[in-house]
């Protein structure tokens, strides 16, 4: 599949496709970064997910979570303050 977000010119649609996803990944990280955790969840539709997790203090779902919306480096401490308020 040729892709329309593309960085330059390319000999096959699939360097172009890679490229168009490397920087949809760079795109989507420069959006989260800006946005607190709680904005991040909501925003890629995981609010809900979060809060069934957090309910039932499943702690891999609250990480795999986190890694989702660019948090995972994070996630042990994030789900060890929300545990803790949580309790």
């Amino acid at each position: 599949m040729w892709s329309s977000h593309t960085s330059g010119l390319y000999a096959d649609g699939e360097s172009a496709e890679a490229d168009a996803w490397l920087q949809w990944k760079d795109l989507r990280k420069a959006w989260l970064s800006g946005m607190t955790t709680n904005e991040r969840l909501f925003f890629a539709g995981l609010i809900d997910d979060w809060d069934d997790a957090v309910r039932a203090r499943d702690r891999e779902r609250m990480s795999s979570i986190l890694s989702t919306v660019e948090l995972g480096y994070q996630a042990d401490d994030i789900i060890e303050t929300v545990l803790r308020r949580a309790s």
